[in-house]
């Protein structure tokens, strides 16, 4: 299975997942302006807020504590303790990086654990470039089970050799190039 294909088949998988639970209801609406309304009762949804952050981390100057990777499809937390001190104030109402880690975990973010992007967070609903991806997220219910998803080496997908994803310039771009292809 390709890293494509396999990020296809997590995001469905997840898709197929939630549309049982009461989490997915969709109870969100777009304003005139495009805009959506959060859902939920919650002003600004987790990962809008994720989004928001990592657009303009350069601006605001937090871009060596968090930022996105270059091919735009996952984001790495540089400093989780100058993060915690700096930006997540701003940002978040969690004062513990365990509590945004969950909240991520939530949203069926998964953490990198092996090659270049290690530590690096994603999901295939959320890319650089690609805010209304974010509309399709779904918090999952908290269960107490407390069971840990395993971890399978090997299944970490290899973003580098996609295609890069991202907004440069104000436009919606797909580089057609990987990093390989540039060494060439």
């Amino acid at each position: 299975m390709s890293p494509s294909q396999h990020l296809e088949a997590l995001a469905d998988r997840d898709a197929t997942k939630h549309s049982n639970s009461s989490c997915n209801k969709d109870d969100s609406s777009s304003s005139d302006d495009g805009q959506t309304v959060a859902r939920g009762g919650v002003a600004t949804p987790f990962p809008w807020k994720v989004y928001d952050m990592l657009e303009t981390a350069e601006v605001d100057g937090f871009e060596d504590l968090v930022s996105w990777i270059p091919h735009g499809r996952a984001f790495m937390v540089h400093h989780p303790q100058k993060f915690v001190e700096q930006v997540m104030p701003i940002w978040f109402s969690q004062t513990k990086f365990a509590s945004f880690q969950r909240q991520l975990n939530l949203y069926g973010f998964r953490r990198l654990t092996t090659g270049r992007d290690k530590g690096a967070y994603f999901n295939p609903r959320f890319l650089r470039g690609e805010r209304q991806l974010i509309q399709k997220m779904n918090r999952q219910k908290i269960k107490g089970t407390k069971v840990r998803r395993a971890v399978v080496p090997g299944m970490d997908p290899d973003f580098w050799n996609m295609p890069f994803v991202g907004n440069r310039g104000g436009e919606n771009v797909v580089q057609t190039k990987t990093v390989q292809d540039k060494k060439k």
